[in-house]
């Protein structure tokens, strides 16, 4: 193979590989359970909903 066929393989393979880690990396987390979700999503959306309007967050 020529030297460009030899770069854009290796191009294919580093893409691969990183698409690869990123989906190990998210996937991990939940199949151990690290990574769970406190409460549903509907109690999330209420939770946010019922936040006075000029509510600012502070780091406690």
């Amino acid at each position: 193979p020529t030297w460009n066929e030899t770069k854009i393989c290796i191009g294919i393979w580093a893409f691969g590989l990183l698409v690869y880690t990123i989906c190990v990396r998210i996937t991990v987390p939940v199949l151990t359970g690290r990574l769970v979700h406190d409460r549903p999503f509907r109690d999330s959306v209420q939770a946010l909903s019922t936040r006075p309007v000029g509510h600012v967050m502070e780091d406690h």
